[in-house]
């Protein structure tokens, strides 16, 4: 049976130790958290990808899945790291929304009028909608495309909620960019892409949720990644191009010190 890992810490560093198309999807990791109780204590970066624009003075947002995710993402991931905790967002280029644009009429990509959402807050960055879990109602045919992205469809999801339930999980919290910055900051037909996040189960004397969607600029946080990892020698590789810093690892020549590495990192450069 394949092994699924979890690798914690920048999501510029753990992308590139993963199999792209296994890394797990909200809706992945909500159903094996109902067999898993592990892994309801860890929050996760998902291969989800939240998106925003603007069509004829309209601000629609958006939601794609794994293919969306590494369409995008996985060009240049250091990079597009970056450029999120810079501004918050990655703005698109042609190429890009010419990608996403041909992911939505594949139904990869859903985008809805943000007006029919019925969003809350007053965050400068982003909005929400809440999902209780007792009531059926919440779920409304715009929002759909969120809550499958994260929690899946059909019996998958009934089970999803019931299981939440049982957790005293009162409501699950969805983020979305804001409209209103959209509206100041995207031009007509451009588009703007968010890495999404899912958290752990939030239990205090307040706060009984969880909370799936855009994430903006946190992707230097100690969350998880979730996939099938990389052969030994590639993720040696990209071990040994992290600690050098500049350039690549040419002939595999390097010389590392074991006191200047974590035990993770030198395990993995030794071993066979």
């Amino acid at each position: 049976m394949t092994q699924y890992e979890i690798k914690i810490g920048k999501l510029a560093d753990t992308y590139e130790l993963f199999i792209p198309k296994t890394i797990s999807t909200g809706a992945q990791i909500s159903a094996d958290r109902m067999s898993d109780e592990n892994l309801s204590k860890q929050s996760f970066y998902t291969s989800n990808i939240s998106f925003a624009t603007k069509r004829r003075g309209n601000i629609l947002l958006g939601i794609g899945g794994n293919i969306s995710f590494n369409a995008i993402f996985g060009l240049n991931i250091q990079r597009f790291c970056k450029e999120l905790i810079d501004t918050g967002y990655v703005c698109l280029n042609s190429f890009q929304r010419e990608r996403v644009l041909r992911l939505e009429r594949d139904g990869e990509v859903t985008f809805v009028d943000s007006r029919e959402l019925e969003l809350e807050g007053n965050d400068s960055e982003y909005r929400s909608f809440k999902i209780r879990t007792k009531v059926d109602g919440d779920i409304t045919t715009e929002r759909i495309p969120w809550i499958h992205a994260g929690f899946g469809s059909g019996d998958i999801l009934k089970q999803i909620m019931a299981h939440l339930r049982e957790k005293e999980i009162d409501k699950i919290n969805v983020y979305t960019p804001n409209p209103e910055k959209i509206a100041d900051s995207v031009e007509d037909d451009e588009i703007v892409a968010m890495v999404c996040w899912l958290s752990n189960y939030e239990h205090d004397l307040f706060i009984n949720d969880v909370s799936f969607g855009a994430n903006f600029r946190f992707v230097y946080s100690h969350s998880g990644l979730r996939g099938i990892l990389k052969s030994g020698n590639v993720q040696k590789r990209l071990c040994l191009e992290s600690l050098i810093g500049n350039g690549k690892v040419y002939d595999d020549i390097a010389i590392v010190r074991k006191a200047d590495v974590s035990q993770e990192d030198w395990k993995l450069l030794t071993s066979k």
